[in-house]
């Protein structure tokens, strides 16, 4: 199936991490001219004992005149074989004010699969 892009497009997406770990590297990196509107992550702990994930905006701080700072959005411990759900919604800009794209960031203190779903609005 097309997926319609360009300008003026709004698209349903989803993107799937499988075997996310320890890393708190950016696993969503916003491009420029698009804005992200985030309506769930559903992470799934496949770990053999409880896990802590948390998930962090990076991007300008407006407050602090500040690029490139973490902005926590939520932060969970689940059970062995538990499920975190997350569907609060929030938007994220392919390009922030005075910096670069933002990213959204998960880190876990084990392995955790994580699917997110969103609107991706393109202004191309």
């Amino acid at each position: 199936m097309a997926i319609p892009s360009g300008s003026g497009t709004e698209v349903l997406k989803n993107i799937m991490w499988e075997d996310v770990t320890t890393s708190a590297d950016a696993i969503f990196t916003g491009v420029q001219h698009h804005i992200y509107t985030i309506i769930s992550i559903i992470v799934t702990n496949i770990h053999s004992s409880s896990v802590t994930v948390t998930g962090n905006i990076r991007g300008y701080d407006s407050y602090g005149s500040a690029n490139d700072q973490y902005f926590r959005i939520f932060r969970s411990d689940i059970p062995q074989n538990g499920t975190f759900v997350f569907n609060d919604k929030f938007c994220l800009y392919g390009q922030g004010l005075n910096s670069g794209a933002q990213k959204l960031h998960f880190s876990t203190t084990n392995v955790s699969d994580i699917v997110m779903t969103y609107i991706d609005q393109d202004f191309t």
